[in-house]
């Protein structure tokens, strides 16, 4: 527990291996990425969930290490989000060599 005098009191993992990506996201989305992996694992692919990409500062919801291939970044999105983020991210995957799957919901702007 942190009793910091700036935040109020609150538990800190201590070299926890949890998730920490998973935080305010809903049911839906988190079994959607699920989703996403499991089908391009059983393609026979490697999956990265929540996989850091440092030139973007972002991270795909799954990426896909295509042997022989570019790799794939699959987007759940469910959050709203707007039309120019969008295309934002996607032109921000495709910089690095990334293809790029989204799946969207209702939410978009």
């Amino acid at each position: 527990m942190k009793k910091g005098q700036k935040k109020a009191v609150h538990f800190a993992h201590y070299k926890s291996t949890c998730n920490l990506f998973t935080e305010g996201e809903t049911v839906a989305h988190l079994k959607g990425k699920k989703l996403l992996a499991k089908w391009e694992e059983e393609l026979g692919y490697s999956v990265q969930p929540e996989a850091y990409l440092s030139d973007l500062k972002q991270r795909p919801d799954v990426l896909v290490k295509r042997q022989g291939r570019n790799d794939l970044a699959l987007e759940y999105q469910c959050a709203p989000i707007t039309p120019k983020r969008l295309v934002e991210r996607s032109n921000g995957y495709r910089s690095i060599g990334l293809n790029f799957f989204g799946f969207w919901g209702r939410n978009i702007s």
